[in-house]
């Protein structure tokens, strides 16, 4: 397998050197490995590159079980090898915090996102929206953790958002470790995109949309928004609305100078 095109930060750490993992997991573009510290993607260029992901040119072809060894910088399987060094590492637009006319920017276009709140959440929202009220995002996201399907449920998605607008926008609102908070109630996949929602970081058509947004490039940040609603079944639009909801937050509750009457929508 040849020409990788971009590395996660997270991957490194999920499959250090002298480790064999295993193949979890398959879907059409490539493949998830797990090992003890986690899982991460090994993908083609159709996935977007991400903090867990490991996007190369021709993804593997492999079998379910099969071991995946790391060698020094040389990550192999069977019949297929990729040199971690020769990788671009996947460095994603993140705002630049001493710019407040850009945050105000990217807190009014992210609020105004129109993706509805996931079917599957419809009984859990009034109390995720009164924990929110309260600012207290560790109660609102283990109500949400692993609600839905999928290796990414719904409600994991809408806490990624929560949280890459929290990193964003209102970096010094909160300081509990969310993504610890709720290890035990989602998936693998999903714990380690929430660590690094918690961190800003998210695959990258979402950061473009936080760069368009933040240079009011109406047309760039429309383009943006479709490519991640098109990520999963539902998954893409339950980001977005968690990260709309994020943004009505820190507006609310920097115009008013405490906690808002209400969060999100439902």
């Amino acid at each position: 397998m040849r020409g990788p095109t971009g590395l996660g930060r997270g991957v490194p750490d999920l499959h250090p050197d002298g480790v064999t993992g295993r193949v979890v997991g398959r879907f059409r573009h490539g493949c998830y490995i797990g090992t003890p510290a986690g899982v991460y993607a090994v993908a083609g260029p159709a996935i977007p590159c991400g903090p867990l992901h490991l996007v190369v040119d021709v993804p593997p072809r492999v079998g379910e079980g099969e071991p995946v060894r790391r060698s020094g910088d040389l990550l192999q399987g069977r019949g297929w090898a990729v040199d971690l060094a020769e990788v671009e590492p996947y460095a994603p637009w993140l705002p630049r915090p001493g710019d407040p006319e850009r945050l105000v920017r990217l807190a009014q276009g992210l609020s105004t996102l129109p993706d509805p709140l996931p079917a599957d959440l419809h009984g859990c929202w009034p109390g995720v929206r009164d924990a929110l009220v309260r600012r207290d995002l560790v109660a609102a996201a283990r109500t949400l953790a692993g609600r839905g399907g999928g290796l990414t449920p719904a409600g994991d998605d809408v806490v990624a958002g929560l949280l890459l607008a929290r990193a964003w926008i209102a970096a010094d609102e909160e300081s509990a470790d969310v993504a610890a908070a709720v290890a035990a109630r989602t998936t693998d996949l999903s714990r380690g995109f929430l660590h690094w929602a918690e961190r800003g970081e998210s695959i990258a058509p979402v950061h473009d949309l936080g760069r368009s947004v933040a240079v009011a490039d109406a047309a760039g940040a429309a383009e943006a928004a479709a490519r991640v609603r098109r990520i999963g079944a539902s998954s893409g639009g339950a980001l977005l609305f968690g990260l709309a909801t994020g943004a009505r937050l820190a507006r609310l509750r920097r115009r008013l100078g405490g906690a808002p009457s209400g969060a999100g929508s439902g």
